[in-house]
């Protein structure tokens, strides 16, 4: 499993992006699985701090955003990310971190890349279909992480407890990506297709 911090501007094809909508902050929880022999991630949770932009992906995409508070900072080399779901809170998170070392890109047949370079989620329907979208970017050019310190209570709506220090950490300044349609893998209702969305700026943990 992994958790994943990012720092986006996202907007479909069809617009620009726009100031105070087309920014947010992400957070994710993802596993790792396989669908008719194709590799993939499936979402356990995916929030975000832009209420139109949830609005927006929840329209036209398949993916159940969620709104939290969520604050992602640089102070000088160290990051700051906090974030809490509910009032009172359900679930909070908390992780200072510093990137450390060179930037390298993990090796095609190493664990880090295994973890990485995911290029194809999983996501269901109403309607118990398979929906796959995919996604092309550049390969990942990463740096080691310093971890300061982590609350991390994202797994309690699910009884995961993942408080334990990550096995892996990695850290990155950004690539350009662009998401697909959406379709589906499984009998079910006509196709739906889902507006592509171009994908900046973003900052990988």
């Amino acid at each position: 499993m992994s958790l994943v911090l990012f720092r986006l501007k996202v907007r479909p094809t069809w617009l620009p992006f726009l100031p105070g909508l087309s920014s947010l902050t992400e957070v994710n929880l993802r596993t790792y699985v396989r669908c008719q022999g194709r590799p993939g991630i499936y979402f356990f949770s995916l929030h975000a701090n832009n209420r139109f932009t949830i609005r927006l992906a929840r329209l036209l995409t398949p993916l159940r955003y969620r709104w939290a508070r969520l604050s992602y900072e640089r102070l000088a080399g160290e990051f700051l990310f906090r974030g809490r779901v509910g009032t009172p809170p359900v679930g909070e998170w908390s992780v200072a971190f510093r990137p450390v070392g060179e930037c390298w890109t993990p090796a095609e047949d190493s664990l880090d890349a295994w973890l990485l370079e995911r290029y194809r989620a999983f996501v269901g329907s109403a309607n118990r279909d398979v929906l796959e979208g995919e996604v092309e970017h550049e390969r990942w050019v990463v740096r080691q992480v310093e971890l300061l310190s982590a609350v991390n209570g994202i797994g309690g709506e699910w009884g995961l407890e993942l408080s334990r220090p990550p096995d892996r950490m990695h850290f990155a300044e950004g690539v350009s990506a662009r998401f697909g349609s959406f379709r589906r893998l499984v009998p079910g209702t006509p196709e739906q297709k889902f507006c592509d969305k171009s994908v900046g700026e973003t900052s990988y943990l």
